[in-house]
């Protein structure tokens, strides 16, 4: 199974075929919260779009977005993978 990160234009446009989306809040190592909205898609694939949450701005503006994602999408790629 693929997972795949689209932004919310490519999310939407992905969705768009009537898939059955659900959400699930994951937390970082950090503490941040991120909701993550996914469907499966054709060909085994999840696609999928977060939103993260901190009362602390500061917190998410001083962590790298690459390390941000790239933590976020092997939490994800693991639930997808224990799940199937």
């Amino acid at each position: 199974m693929q997972v795949i990160h689209l932004d919310a234009r490519e999310f939407i446009t992905a969705s768009h075929h009537r898939y059955d989306i659900t959400a699930r809040p994951y937390v970082l190592d950090n503490g941040i919260a991120g909701m993550v909205y996914m469907f499966e898609g054709e060909g085994s694939r999840v696609y999928y779009l977060d939103h993260m949450f901190t009362p602390r701005k500061e917190d998410l503006k001083r962590m790298d977005p690459e390390d941000l994602h790239a933590e976020l999408y092997r939490k994800v790629a693991l639930d997808v993978r224990l799940k199937n």
